[in-house]
């Protein structure tokens, strides 16, 4: 297998390469995905002076001279410039802070930057330098994990600053790492900071389609590329998938949770993905939903055939539902007035009822007795896999889906859409 991650100039170590770690081919598209990289404990030997013992002999309580216990040596410190001792410098820099809690001099910005990259670098010099020492010994892989997330995390700090040097390196650690060891922890380390970097990349640059493809794409290669990370895979799927339905990404989203589905079925997350895949792709599908009334009713959707629903689910702490409600007042004066039906996630039965009492929603309002099926348990909100609130849909007159991503803020102007796009 050809790992697919970017084939860009070599700055990982010499050394890896001449073990057999360099440049994979170039990929047909890239990403980068959305867990933290996984922190690998070290033991290292310690240093600390033990605590000092009897000296000479004692006296048991039979009268019988007693040896004293020997004072524990203490251990060698590593030697300098040994992997050890490289180590236990990365820890105590990344331990130090850049400005003296304790000085009362100020410190700009500009310079606070120019130490903390200084000390990213630092951490990277001394990472590469363990990492030559110890590629080729078994019995200090714990070590080259350990250095492997270090130089992770400043690379990834120093890319997120924009520091396009550190971003090419990224791709190319993890290239290097996954051809030496597809199975390792350190594998999995460097690929989960590209999937880290796509995340944060993401957020940053909201409106900039590409990386929000690139995060999805490096949660896809980290589940593809790791199939015995599962946990790690489908959590960083998921989150792909969830950011992707904030950016309205619909297509995206699907692609995320369809690989868990397929890649890891019988994971425990898994189930919590089936409905919202399921929500996703049910536009233009008939719509199952019942449930009982607050009122002591119930209501099924079959109860509006020949007419349209706007179905919202929604919480009394949710700030958007006035917007709601004063466009629900206008499409009630509309000559294409909608049935509502309206699905509380409360868990607090009280805290719906002080709502309603000051505003008053017309349709149905489904709630159920049960405290164990409210909030998150409810179960038409687990059924279709709905994370947020307000989740609006609207219901054509035969009972299809036409549209189950209605915007709270933009409500009256995707119903007209909707029912145009029928007409």
């Amino acid at each position: 297998m050809v790992h697919p991650y970017r084939h860009l100039f070599v700055t990982f170590l010499t050394a890896l390469a001449a073990a057999g770690c360099g440049q994979a081919g170039a990929p047909a598209q890239t990403a980068a995905v959305a867990q933290t990289p996984a922190k690998i404990s070290v033991s290292t030997t310690s240093t600390s002076t033990p605590l000092p013992t009897a000296s000479i002999s004692s006296t048991s309580s039979s009268g019988v001279m007693v040896p004293a216990p020997s004072e524990p040596a203490a251990a060698p410190a590593p030697a300098e410039g040994s992997s050890d001792w490289n180590l236990r410098k990365i820890a105590e820099i990344k331990a130090t802070p850049v400005v003296d809690p304790d000085s009362l001099t100020p410190v700009s910005d500009e310079e606070i930057a120019k130490r903390e990259r200084e000390k990213q670098l630092k951490v990277i010099e001394l990472s590469t330098a363990i990492l030559a020492q110890t590629h080729a010994d078994k019995e200090k892989e714990m070590v080259f994990n350990a250095a492997v997330h270090a130089l992770s995390e400043s690379r990834l700090e120093l890319a997120l600053a924009g520091d396009q040097k550190q971003i090419d390196s990224l791709y190319d650690d993890a290239t290097s790492l996954f051809k030496r060891d597809p199975k390792s922890v350190a594998a999995a380390t460097s690929a989960g900071a590209l999937v880290k970097l796509a995340e944060k990349c993401a957020q940053k640059n909201p409106d900039d389609p590409r990386w929000l493809q690139e995060y999805v794409n490096q949660a896809n290669l980290f589940a593809l590329s790791f199939p015995h990370e599962s946990n790690r895979a489908v959590v960083g799927l998921m989150n792909a998938g969830k950011f992707c339905e904030t950016r309205a990404a619909w297509d995206q989203a699907v692609s995320c949770y369809k690989t868990i589905l397929e890649k890891y079925p019988n994971n425990p997350l898994s189930g919590q993905v089936v409905g919202m895949a399921r929500r996703l792709s049910m536009t233009g599908q008939p719509l199952q939903f019942a449930g009982p009334t607050a009122d002591g009713g119930d209501v099924n959707i079959d109860d509006f055939k020949g007419k349209q629903v706007l179905i919202t689910f929604w919480k009394s702490t949710d700030e958007s539902m006035p917007a709601v409600i004063a466009q629900v007042k206008q499409l009630m004066s509309s000559s294409n007035r909608p049935e509502f039906v309206w699905v509380c996630l409360d868990q607090d039965e009280t805290a719906m009822d002080k709502f309603l009492e000051g505003s008053s929603l017309p349709g149905r309002q489904v709630f159920y007795s049960n405290a164990e099926q409210r909030g998150i348990n409810n179960p038409l909100a687990r059924y279709y896999g709905v994370q947020t609130t307000p989740t609006i849909w609207l219901v054509g007159k035969d009972g299809t889906v036409r549209n189950c991503h209605l915007s709270a803020t933009k409500l009256i102007e995707d119903v007209r859409a909707a029912n145009a796009a029928t007409e």
